[in-house]
């Protein structure tokens, strides 16, 4: 019986590319029957305007497509491809998993073109696959769960160790830090309404390739993947034992960039806030650029404090940053594109390695986070504000 349609035959191959790239060869193989079975069962019932019966398989469905059309339609020009991928299909589930991998990359190939009508090489896709795509994914999918409170509560402590320990061990101590956060969030959204509608996100994707993992603070994020379009603030813990709490903008958040920009640019209430800042936070004393969504670019910090005072130099250093930045938002938006992994002028606290010398409280550590979140929030909410 073919599979019921309950996703988009183009997330499922995604899902497949991205278990390939996992090198989760027999996950991919999977994901890409069902991708193949929900694409032919759209088809039928675009074609067919009726639902398939329950005993039609894939091949009796592509057997009726072809008795309603004629040459130069999608079964004609597709056939031979599509019969064999329906062998293909029969093989993986029937009898064996494809062991050689170039003939997984063809396949998979070969669907993501038929489904999406452009021909590319599957390395060229791979690059477009990232934490963002395969988190939401991965939870569409039901590839990733949420840990058992009750397994949470028993985590009390984190130190420099945890960080590289068992993958999932670590993980799990930030599900706790996440769930005392939002905690701390609602209590202080009883008693403060700028709390109000300030939560965690989506905790990222913790393997062991991974250089870092990421618990997003925001307005409204909670729920899918609302991050990765909004400005944010940012808590982030990293292979080499420290953690950053900065403000951030998620990777299709480019109406806010711009409006961060402006900001910085010609209001002079904005800078008011930086001032109270460096008053109040002694150790927040510079923006930094990343590439790639984590790596600072050491050569191109900028002290705020003399930027406040007017240094030639400062002054100069931000408006290039802002001009650079415009002008890559202006090109991918001119390629109907909105996606932008590197971020400029970002600013926060640093965790440095002797924070975690010793095993301190998950409770502890969360106050400090909270701490920082109280200080940035006034630029999440002028940010955000029409």
């Amino acid at each position: 019986m073919a599979e019921q349609v309950g996703y988009e035959p183009e997330e499922l191959i995604q899902h497949a590319v991205i278990h390939f790239k996992k090198r989760r060869y027999a996950t991919a193989q999977l994901f890409w029957c069902v991708a193949l079975e929900n694409y032919i069962r759209k088809k039928f019932i675009g074609i067919k305007r009726k639902e398939p019966e329950d005993d039609d398989t894939i091949g009796s469905m592509l057997k009726q497509i072809k008795e309603v059309r004629g040459p130069g339609d999608w079964y004609s020009k597709n056939q031979d491809m599509l019969w064999n991928f329906v062998r293909k299909r029969n093989d993986i589930t029937h009898r064996s998993f494809i062991s050689e991998e170039k003939e997984l990359k063809s396949l998979l190939e070969g669907l993501v073109a038929l489904i999406s009508g452009k021909t590319e090489e599957l390395d060229d896709i791979i690059k477009r696959v990232d934490p963002e795509l395969t988190t939401r994914l991965g939870l569409k999918f039901h590839d990733r769960t949420e840990p058992d409170k009750e397994l949470l509560k028993k985590l009390e402590t984190i130190s420099a160790d945890d960080f590289n320990r068992d993958d999932y061990a670590f993980s799990l101590i930030i599900w706790r830090l996440k769930e005392i956060i939002d905690n701390i969030l609602k209590n202080k959204a009883s008693e403060d309404r700028n709390f109000k509608g300030l939560t965690t996100g989506l905790v990222s994707e913790f393997t062991v390739s991974s250089d870092w993992i990421w618990l997003p603070v925001g307005f409204g994020i909670e729920k899918e993947n609302k991050r990765v379009k909004k400005p944010i603030i940012s808590v982030m813990l990293i292979r080499n034992r420290t953690a950053r709490v900065y403000l951030d903008f998620g990777t299709e958040a480019t109406p806010y960039r711009r409006k961060y920009y402006s900001l910085l640019q010609s209001d002079p209430a904005f800078k008011d806030m930086f001032r109270e800042l460096c008053d109040n936070c002694p150790d927040i004393t510079e923006f930094f650029n990343v590439e790639h969504y984590t790596v600072i670019l050491e050569q191109e910090k900028i002290p705020i404090g003399k930027w406040l005072k007017g240094d030639p130099a400062c002054c100069e250093s931000v408006s290039r940053c802002i001009r650079k930045a415009r002008a890559i938002l202006d090109g991918l938006e001119s390629q109907k594109r909105n996606e932008w992994r590197d971020n400029v002028l970002l600013f926060g606290r640093k965790f440095n390695q002797d924070y975690f010398t010793q095993p301190r409280e998950i409770e502890s550590f969360a106050s400090d986070i909270i701490n920082v979140i109280e200080l940035l929030l006034p630029f999440l909410k002028a940010i955000e504000a029409n």
